[in-house]
């Protein structure tokens, strides 16, 4: 059985002393041979995209990048998502309130006053209460979509700032806006 190793091409690198000692201390610390840590290093720095002459930046340095990032992420939701989310609520709940406030003096009227020929005040009256029946049936489907669009939104603090943070997808948030 051939060594593989005697198949390959090898060439020659030159390289300053200082760094072959450090080499040779490296090889001696991972167990390698010489050209196989070179290989290792090479495809290491390949992969990665490190330029080996630039520095590394600290641990702190990237954690901060990643911070920065998730943040950045979380400003977008809450623009993107959340606030035009809790506008679209406030703006049904603001319709619903001038619907009802409409409403208020028909409903609540304290005037039993029978009027002759009331036949119109009549079905006026039962227009009125399957309005009501009909309002009152989208006020408990608005408070349902609130209380599901309520559980979707959650509050998190990240670098000791507060953010709406919406779990889940914008197709679900949708649907919970949307008229029916």
């Amino acid at each position: 059985m051939e060594n593989n190793s005697r198949n390959k091409q090898y060439k020659l690198v030159e390289i300053p002393l200082e760094s072959k000692e450090q080499l040779h201390a490296l090889k001696h610390r991972f167990k390698l041979r010489q050209t196989r840590l070179l290989a290792a290093m090479i495809d290491y720095f390949h992969r990665h995209g490190y330029n080996p002459i630039e520095p590394v930046e600290s641990t702190s340095a990237e954690l901060a990048k990643l911070r920065n990032a998730v943040i950045g992420f979380f400003k977008t939701q809450e623009k993107e998502y959340i606030k035009p989310t809790i506008s679209k609520v406030n703006d049904m709940v603001g319709q619903l309130s001038e619907i009802s406030i409409g409403l208020e003096p028909m409903l609540f009227s304290t005037d039993d006053k029978k009027v002759s020929g009331s036949a119109p005040i009549d079905t006026k009256l039962v227009d009125l209460q399957l309005a009501n029946e009909h309002l009152t049936t989208q006020v408990r489907d608005y408070e349902t979509r609130l209380l599901l669009l309520n559980q979707l939104i959650e509050k998190k603090t990240i670098a000791f700032k507060d953010y709406n943070v919406l779990n889940g997808s914008f197709e679900d948030v949708k649907k919970l806006l949307s008229v029916r």
